[in-house]
């Protein structure tokens, strides 16, 4: 996100400190990858009894949800304080 900032409004940054800087580019991860993160995750919600009681599978409610998101795509409308219209982001 900082480096969002400074993209964005660079002409009021005068300093930044970044740490663990990961690029735009380089956030997006492939599916396998991520389905292995979740799994690992899901793992370990699995181990704690009062997570595991309010949600036994976590896995496949983000799988639905992933679904439902790719046939129905979410487009929010976003304003700035540059751009007064909304834009569709």
């Amino acid at each position: 996100m900082g480096l969002d900032i400074i993209r964005l409004h660079g002409e009021h940054v005068h300093k930044a400190i970044l740490a663990g800087t990961e690029g735009t580019d380089d956030m997006l991860k492939l599916p396998a990858r991520v389905d292995s993160m979740l799994a690992v995750v899901a793992t370990f919600a699995n181990r704690d009894a009062r997570v595991a009681a309010d949600l036994p599978d976590l896995v496949g409610p983000c799988r639905r949800s992933s679904q439902d998101s790719n046939a129905s795509p979410y487009a929010p409308a976003s304003r700035t304080p540059r751009r007064k219209t909304p834009r569709t982001v």
